[in-house]
């Protein structure tokens, strides 16, 4: 999820009567009434009705919408489903992400409501945009829980790494919430934070510097790992689960309507040409990475990739600080999604307040951060983000909502594949999410990973206990290095 989100939630509540884009407030305001225009409406907002992308354009900002921190974990989605299981798996996702987001825009189109809330107000009405509120709010929520857990990973080795592991700074816990109170707070409190829109281009950078991390590190460490024997096992247990997990990797619903709107010359046709590009481009990079970082660490694959890297590994500390710094920026993004339902839902009909705006905020970003502390498991919050949060946004409300809107009756043959798609969202939603916390113990068993290619190094957990010199790991280096054991 990246700045184009902004736009989105800023003009939610937005409701197109006819295509044309308004370029002025005073059009926007004809359109959704003077009461709501002087709650949504902000500066910017009306240079994006005035922006407009080609195509080439509105691909790479799609591109950019899909691939992002999800990525981390998709090695580790291909260990709990098995590797042939996991690459038929992750090209099912994209495939039904491209049929949902074409049948997304069918909605709005049919709805005349060109927002995901005001569509699914039309064809539901008020139950139907609770829920949607809900599954907007959830989602941001649980990403920001994700990106807490990711930078209490990564942070903490950096520091160790340059430091040393005699320091505070290598403690999980106290990173986290200083990364939080020092940087993540200031950058979430701005009502408008359309600065951090600049960074997408800088976002899709760093994400493509630490997959070719991941692809180096294959060459490099894959002699040196030994798989189990089961580690090309055609299918395993995990299958609901990791679907959830690249669930989250594809999610990008939330920017479908934004960037119809900004395409030229707009059109369903002309912006489903636009969808199966980006989707196979994506689809195409993430089985590049995800195959590259199984391949390498097969079934000790964590939920984040980095975490298997060994901590003496200079190459793999700059992909952390990178992926950190990355997700840093981007969660104010989500605080401010969180925040904007919050606001439309319960404070519609009340005056700003700065008062109100901070506690919300200070809320918002503690109790992800509480919970956060609470677990070390990146693979476990994506498991239960993707599956609870992105599976009814992506799978669920869009084949619903077009059989309400295209006719009253649901029960017709025509809407099979629709029904299959709602009811396989639901399956993901409701048993990926139960398997997820059931099998926690046994996904998550991370500081009994023997990490035998790092030198001097045999668990996680005495990087934080040991305070034994390290020797350097090479950036570029195909041989066992000195202390590494083949066991």
């Amino acid at each position: 999820m990246n700045g184009n989100t902004i736009n989105e939630m800023n003009s939610e509540t937005v409701q197109l009567q006819e295509k044309k884009q308004p370029n002025s407030e005073k059009e926007i305001s004809s359109l959704v009434g003077d009461e709501e225009a002087s709650v949504v409406i902000k500066d910017h907002d009306i240079n994006e009705f005035k922006r407009s992308s080609n195509t080439f354009e509105s691909t790479f900002n799609l591109v950019n919408s899909i691939i992002g921190g999800g990525i981390i974990g998709l090695s580790y989605s291909f260990r709990i489903a098995g590797l042939p299981m996991g690459l038929i798996l992750l090209a099912f996702c994209g495939v039904i992400t491209d049929y949902a987001m074409i049948l997304l825009l069918k909605c709005g189109e049919l709805a005349n409501k060109y927002t995901y809330q005001g569509m699914v107000e039309k064809a539901f009405g008020r139950p139907g945009l609770i829920a949607i509120t809900t599954a907007q709010f959830v989602y941001p929520l649980a990403v920001m829980m994700a990106y807490n857990v990711a930078i209490s990973d990564n942070i903490p080795m950096v520091f160790v790494r340059t430091i040393g592991p005699d320091t505070i700074l290598a403690n999980r816990q106290f990173v986290n919430g200083m990364a939080t109170l020092l940087i993540i707070l200031p950058l979430s409190l701005p009502r408008n934070i359309a600065l951090l829109d600049k960074f997408s281009a800088l976002s899709i950078v760093c994400v493509f510097f630490y997959s070719l991390v991941i692809i180096i590190r294959a060459g490099t460490l894959a002699p040196l790992t030994v798989p189990s024997p089961d580690a090309w096992d055609f299918a395993r247990g995990g299958v609901a689960q990791a679907f959830g997990v690249m669930a989250f990797a594809f999610a990008c619903m939330h920017n479908v309507f934004p960037m119809y709107r900004a395409l030229e010359n707009t059109s369903i046709k002309r912006y489903s040409k636009v969808v199966h590009s980006s989707v196979a481009l994506s689809s195409i990079f993430y089985v590049s990475v995800a195959l590259a970082g199984y391949i390498t660490f097969t079934d000790m694959s964590q939920g984040n990739l980095l975490n298997n890297y060994c901590p003496n590994d200079d190459l793999a500390n700059v992909a952390r600080f990178v992926f950190a710094f990355t997700i840093i920026l981007t969660y104010p993004i989500q605080v401010f999604i969180s925040r904007e339902v919050i606001e439309v839902g319960f404070f519609r009909n009340y005056a700003k307040s700065w008062i109100r705006h901070v506690i919300v905020t200070v809320a918002l970003i503690g109790v992800a951060t509480a919970v956060s502390m609470a677990t070390d498991c990146l693979g476990l919050v994506i498991e239960i983000a993707g599956c609870f949060s992105a599976s009814p946004l992506a799978f669920i409300f869009p084949p619903i909502c077009y059989m309400k809107l295209k006719s009253k009756g649901f029960m017709r043959r025509k809407y099979i594949p629709l029904w299959l798609l709602a009811i396989f969202g639901v399956a993901v939603m409701i048993l990926g999410t139960t398997m997820a916390i059931v099998n926690q113990a046994g996904n998550c068993a991370f500081t009994e990973t023997q990490r035998y290619w790092c030198p001097e190094m045999s668990q996680r957990h005495m990087l934080f206990n040991s305070s034994s010199n390290t020797t350097a790991m090479p950036l570029f280096s195909s041989s066992p290095l000195p202390g590494n054991s083949s066991s």
